[in-house]
């Protein structure tokens, strides 16, 4: 869809405005949330959520946070609003608490995204693929780091 530029009158830009952010929702974020809850009810239908869980139980004892919410994580890797539409669909059901979900909002920013990103920016400005693993484990730190600050700062509240 064609978006006109600002033209410097106030309601004809925000009309434009609206139609910019009801187009993203209904073309790039609901499509992230329907794949989110699709992967969630196949994961349960099949048995595979309790063999990720079972997978992800160490690393998420870390934060305090169980098994399942290393499937927010990795679908975050993947795209970030995929991993919070997973977060959203898991705290929906129960599976995780509103304090995980406190905790897992700014890991998944951290770390969301990442190979979506190497192809959309990395790859155009031709970064040499050298680059692309520590930019990768940096990400991971940083959201390994925080996911630690995090379940003390939950713990307080």
């Amino acid at each position: 869809m064609n978006f006109k530029d600002p033209t410097g009158n106030i309601l004809t830009d925000f009309t434009e405005g609206a139609k910019k952010g009801i187009w993203m929702a209904l073309f790039n974020l609901t499509p992230n949330f329907v794949m989110a809850f699709t992967l969630i009810q196949i994961l349960n239908l099949t048995g595979c959520m309790d063999i990720l869980s079972n997978v992800f139980s160490p690393l998420m004892g870390i934060f305090g946070l169980p098994g399942e919410a290393g499937v927010c994580l990795v679908t975050g890797w993947l795209s970030c609003p995929g991993g919070i539409a997973t977060m959203c669909s898991l705290a929906e059901s129960g599976v995780i608490t509103g304090k995980a979900v406190a905790q897992l909002i700014p890991m998944i920013y951290l770390f969301g995204g990442q190979l979506q990103y190497t192809g959309r920016i990395l790859s155009i400005i031709k970064m040499p693929g050298k680059y692309y693993f520590p930019t990768y484990i940096i990400g991971f730190l940083c959201m390994i780091i925080v996911g630690v600050i995090m379940r003390f700062v939950v713990a307080m509240f």
